[in-house]
């Protein structure tokens, strides 16, 4: 930011001007990073809140699967769980005993 003189002489300038834009671009340099691991991270099966992924993409996922199951004349049961109407308990355990109840 200029503060008065010759606007050609780097010592009339402050250095905080540019600061905020440093800091933005490293920002966004480590946010990018984190992720991007993060998103490696996910099983390809996760896809909710993740960029690319789509409610549509699961739908598709699970009419590919039943019409293939179906055309081999195979079994299929289907669990869906509203994780905010069930905020409150361990989806491990329910996973567990779901996983259990599977013969």
């Amino acid at each position: 930011m200029f503060k008065k003189g010759d606007n050609h002489d780097i010592g009339n300038n402050r250095p905080v001007f540019m600061l905020s834009a440093v800091y933005k671009l490293f920002a966004r340099v480590i946010l990018n990073k984190i992720d991007r691991t993060l998103d490696e991270g996910q099983q390809c099966k996760q896809a909710g809140l993740r960029k690319r992924f789509s409610t549509m993409d699961q739908i598709h996922m699970i009419t590919r699967l039943t019409e293939v199951l179906r055309k081999y004349k195979r079994p299929l049961c289907l669990t869906f769980i509203d994780l905010r109407a069930f905020d409150s308990i361990e989806i491990e355990a329910v996973m567990e005993t779901l996983d259990s109840e599977n013969t």
